[in-house]
């Protein structure tokens, strides 16, 4: 059976990920393995939006009403795109505000090894930020010779990429800033070039008339295995073939040439705004030595994963003309002779939601999402007289329209929906200006003394908290599960929002026949005032890039406050463990996050922020990693201590009080807080943290235990302050982070009781213990107390020194003993992690012993990655870096001194798997097995830059550095490209032990 799409494709992604590839730059065939041939003839992949909006020739045209196949071949594929207006915003991905442009074709007949007939995918591509009108080129090349795509060793001979993972060769061209009206034109050139199967990727980019062309990479294949002798017979020439009758030996995948807009990489789906374009696809007639038009054509592609939404293409002749409008999939020239009808109006509110689909009953699995202006207009153009749609918003009564045009070209529809509150919540709530926010609102003005106060009446309620279910039609994903919608959606804002007590937002449908419910997200985006309260975030995701319960990115002056915020999940695999959880700001300053709780679920994260300048205090943390907070970005942790009645306003909240019922606040209070201060979560604070958390007020035991050891506690709290009406009604126990089903516990009134019985670990393992008290559906108190337990060795025997290179003292239980490791049969067994330091484990002919590291003369020999290896006289250990405190105390070029339990020691930077990745032209993430840094670049020599970070400087080679790119320069005019005809130059772990705790 095969994998869906989504789970392959993140595998996928998962193994490029680790070789430091940004999803951003992988544009991921279409696994939906979904291709059947009717009567001979190819058919395309998709079935309904979203999908690749552009132009896509799969080689079937339609003869007397019948589609018929033909067969392509050409040296080249050229395809063009003309934007007067271009801005798509997308579901959180690699970038809100990105796009890609891609021309693909597959190449066939490509020699390897002196064996001709290999198939491959070729994708010249250019990345676009809608927002900072930023260009960049980047290229990639799939095998399509095989179902599995492996990339053979060695069949790149050169170029300037490289082979990823053996699965895919990605180049990453030139960046430039440019900001429409322009236009670029892509080339596939195929070619032999010293017996060589040879593909080059060029461009020509114009704006206001001035064009810039370039070729960013000439890839040769290993055609004659790099003998460098001439191969028994000249190699073929490669050509590009558009096939259908023939599928490529991925077995589903089509011999199809497209130009298209999709998602910002990985799979990924963008919607289209604003949009007003042209598009061309060519391929290279041999005969007349010219570009033409390809015979026939689909306004969308079939090969490639990412995809669009809310883009109308129509046609005259073989132009494709590109608006905003519903992706509806149909053929174009060369298969639909219908005549063309334009359709426009106005809707009011301007926020509704409009769906059409082609003809007299309304569709919902091929209904297209119709994006309206800000001012509720719409205009779009579809070879059909006859559309049937549905205009949806909440608390409005839906309409149901049908709409003809039977003897004109163009027809008007307008309409006004009509606010009925009983209709309740069943679409996203979604503004993209201060005017919308009021066909949203219950009340309000914009005003900081009268707020706009966004609906919030749900549909039913489960105990306290609210739910309310949206329409199934909102469920729209791609083939890779990324959303189009959020639940709620705050774009450019800026007069003042609250969202009080909001519902959560259930989406129920079905996928392959099995029912799902997610949970939709709440999105900011260039938004701020706005105010999130004492509501419950929670999105589940099928899939995403980055799958926070909230997202936020340039949002300033916002209030997170009293509210429950799950660590957001993802139903099937997600390749990168920390990009998911509860609430993510990106470029964001002047926020408060406050009295907040952050749960656990199948999520990780509780609070990332890569953001400087916010406030984060008297909040719950108990997700697993509770925040992430890179450098160089800083943020504050805590307020002064000061008593709990102390009164902060911000966006016109009172906030006072401490979230633990204590007579003070300060900062956070964090499940996995060691008295460390400032708390920073083991370094993922990377500057500063919270110098007052609020554990630092509870009763602190820490407890010895032993195997299969039952421990017993009584926890009791008043909760009065929190909750004058609450009672338990269940408690959870967290064993580090993660909810223990096994554990014993009862609940009466204000007291929780119960009994852990200890895991047969290894000894030296430490569990923290925290009761979470229940007191309402979804709700939560905070534990009054933690419990560090650390599984210790059965006999508690202590070597404590050494004397000579043999003879040992022992502390025991009765008293002190010498003797020698020889007598003993001592050997190293593990390693047993405490309070008070880490000891190396022994087996003895008298069980289990301890032995401090300085007992056994012990060294650190050598570091790879997270595990030193440790010479004692007993022989070599292994330890992690964790287990040992290492830290870094300073670098020097590739040096670094790491200071540990075991004294000073030197390393290499490749040693701790360093790995560094550009963030920007001079700002790079540095990546090691012991934490995160940021660094900058202050100098680049020929190939070496020099970056300076906290510890000192790093000297790396320019290659080291993923991602990287020099800023751009000028780019040499090269004229009217050169064809592959002919050579292009490329240019450019038992007693019952009873623990009472009272909160002080």
């Amino acid at each position: 059976m095969q994998a869906p799409p989504s789970v392959a494709a993140n595998s996928l992604l998962a193994k490029l990920e680790k070789s430091g590839v940004n999803p951003k730059y992988v544009y991921l065939p279409n696994l939906n393995h979904d291709e059947k041939m009717v009567n001979g003839v190819v058919t395309p992949l998709y079935k309904a939006a979203p999908a690749p909006m552009g132009i896509g020739d799969i080689g079937v045209m339609m003869e007397n009403g019948h589609l018929v196949a033909y067969n392509l071949t050409t040296p080249s594929i050229a395809g063009s795109a003309s934007f007067s207006s271009l801005y798509t915003v997308n579901m959180p991905s690699s970038s809100t505000t990105g796009l890609t442009v891609q021309l693909n074709a597959v190449i066939k007949n490509v020699t390897l090894f002196n064996v001709t007939g290999y198939s491959y995918w070729t994708q010249n591509v250019i990345f676009y930020n809608a927002r900072i009108h930023e260009m960049q080129f980047v290229l990639n090349i799939w095998n399509f010779s095989t179902p599995t795509f492996a990339f053979p060793p060695n069949g790149i001979l050169s170029g300037r990429g490289q082979v990823y993972s053996d699965e895919v060769y990605i180049t990453i061209g030139p960046t430039i800033t440019i900001a429409p009206p322009f236009s670029v034109e892509l080339y596939l050139n195929s070619t032999v070039i010293d017996n060589e199967s040879t593909v080059f990727f060029n461009y020509t980019v114009t704006h206001n008339g001035v064009s810039m062309s370039g070729s960013y990479d000439e890839v040769m294949f290993n055609s004659t295995g790099g003998m460098g002798v001439m191969p028994p017979m000249p190699t073929p020439a490669p050509y590009y073939l558009i096939s259908g009758n023939t599928i490529t030996p991925t077995g589903f995948l089509l011999y199809d040439a497209e130009i298209m807009i999709g998602g910002p990489g990985g799979g990924s789906t963008t919607t289209a705004y604003q949009l007003n374009g042209t598009m061309n696809l060519y391929y290279m007639n041999t005969t007349t030595m010219s570009y033409q038009s390809v015979p026939s054509a689909y306004d969308f592609g079939t090969d490639t994963g990412e995809t669009s939404e809310g883009v109308n293409v129509y046609w005259h002749g073989t132009t494709a003309y590109l608006g905003v409008g519903p992706s509806l999939l149909y053929g174009m020239w060369g298969l639909n002779d219908a005549s063309l009808h334009t359709f426009s109006g106005q809707i009011t509110p301007p926020n509704t939601f409009m769906f059409v689909n082609t003809g007299s009953t309304f569709n919902e699995t091929s209904a297209a999402y119709v994006p309206l202006t800000v001012n509720g207009d719409y205009r779009f153009t579809v070879p059909s007289t006859e559309i049937t749609g549905q205009l949806l918003l909440s608390d409005y009564t839906p309409v149901n329209f049908t709409v003809q045009s039977m003897t004109t070209q163009s027809v008007q529809f307008s309409t006004q929906l009509t606010m009925n509150m009983s209709a309740g919540i069943y679409t996203p709530l979604i503004a993209m200006t201060n005017s919308q926010l009021k066909y949203i609102s219950i009340s309000g003005n914009g005003t900081l003394s009268n707020p706009y106060v966004l609906f919030n009446n749900p549909m039913y309620m489960v105990g306290t908290t609210p739910y309310t279910v949206i329409d199934p039609i909102f469920g729209e994903s791609n083939d890779y599960l990324f959303p189009v919608f959020p639940g709620v959606f705050l774009w450019g804002t800026t007069d003042y929002v609250d969202m009080n007590m909001m519902p959560v937002m259930l989406l129920n449908y079905s996928l392959v026949n099995v029912p799902i419910t997610t949970q939709m997200n709440y999105q900011f985006f260039m938004a701020s005032n706005f105010t999130l309260y004492d509501s419950m975030a929670n999105g589940l995701f099928l899939d995403s890039f980055v799958p926070f319960s909230i997202y936020g990115e340039n949002v300033t002056h916002a209030l997170f406050d009293s509210n429950y915020i799950y660590t957001s999940g993802v139903l099937f695999y997600n390749p990168d463990p920390y990009a998911s959880g509860g609430l993510y700001l990106l470029n964001s300053t002047d926020n408060v996050i406050w009295h907040n709780v952050f749960l656990p679920f199948s999520g990780l994260v509780g609070l990332w922020l890569l953001s400087s300048g916010n406030l984060i205090y008297n909040n719950g943390f108990l997700s697993y990693f509770t925040a992430i907070n890179p450098a160089p970005y800083m943020n504050t942790w805590n307020v002064t201590l000061e008593p709990a009645s102390a009164v902060m306003v911000f966006n016109g909240y009172t906030l006072t009080g401490n979230i633990d019922g204590y007579g003070l606040q300060g900062g956070n209070w964090w499940w996995n807080y060691n008295g460390t201060v400032p708390y920073n979560d083991n370094g993922l604070i990377a500057i500063g943290g919270d110098y007052y958390p609020t554990n630092a007020m509870l009763e602190l035991s820490t407890l010895n235990a032993f195997p299969g050891q039952l421990i017993q506690f009584t926890e009791w709290t008043n909760i009065s302050m929190n909750a004058p009406q609450a009672r338990f009604l269940n408690a959870i126990v967290l064993f580090n982070g993660v909810p223990l089903t096994t554990a014993l516990v009862t609940v009466h009134g204000n007291e929780a009781m119960g009994y852990i019985t200890m895991p047969n670990d290894q000894p030296g393992t430490t569990f923290n213990v925290s009761v979470i008290l229940e007191y309402g559906p979804q709700m939560y108190a905070l534990p009054t107390f933690i419990l560090h337990l650390t599984l210790v060795p059965g006999n508690g025997a202590l070597i404590t020194s050494m004397n000579g290179s043999d003879s040992v003292e022992i502390s025991t239980l009765l008293g002190q003993v010498n003797a020698t490791l020889s007598e003993l049969n001592a050997r190293i067994i593990g390693l047993s992690e405490q309070e008070n330091g880490t000891y190396v484990l022994l087996q003895t002919d008298f069980g289990i012993m301890k032995a401090d590291y300085t007992a056994l003369q012990a060294r650190i020999s050598g570091i790879e990655g997270n595990i030193a290896t440790i010479q004692t006289a007993l022989g070599n250990t292994t330890a992690t870096l964790s287990q040992l405190s290492a830290s870094i105390q300073s670098i020097n070029g590739q040096v670094v001194t790491l200071q540990t339990a075991l004294g000073q020691v030197q390393t290499g930077l490749a040693s701790l798997n360093t790995q560094i990745t550009a963030v920007s032209n001079n700002e790079v993430l540095i990546k090691t097995s012991i934490g995160t840094m940021m660094g900058q670049i202050s100098s680049i020599n020929g190939q070496l830059a020099e970056i300076h970070t906290q510890y000192g400087n790093i000297t790396a080679e320019l290659n080291q550095i993923s991602g990287y790119h020099a800023p751009a320069g000028s780019i040499v005019p090269l004229g009217y490209l050169v064809i592959g005809l002919i050579a292009v130059v490329a240019v450019g772990v038992g007693a019952s032990l009873a623990v009472r705790v009272r909160k002080r």
